[in-house]
């Protein structure tokens, strides 16, 4: 499957409701080296879906 483009406007918007955070290890995303991505909490495979309420800032490299 291939990845799903976050728009840029939906990605502030978790990243702000994270409080730039990631949301899984709570380390701010100014910390790290590489910006956090928007991750499915139920993922696309199992029919999750794109809104807020199923998406998280997540650190991944």
């Amino acid at each position: 499957m291939s990845p799903v483009k976050i728009p840029d406007k939906v990605r502030q918007k978790v990243a702000s409701l994270a409080s730039f955070r990631c949301e899984y290890c709570l380390v701010h995303e100014d910390d790290m080296f590489y910006p956090y991505q928007v991750d499915h909490i139920i993922s696309k495979k199992y029919r999750g879906s794109s809104e807020l309420a199923n998406l998280a800032l997540a650190y991944s490299v």
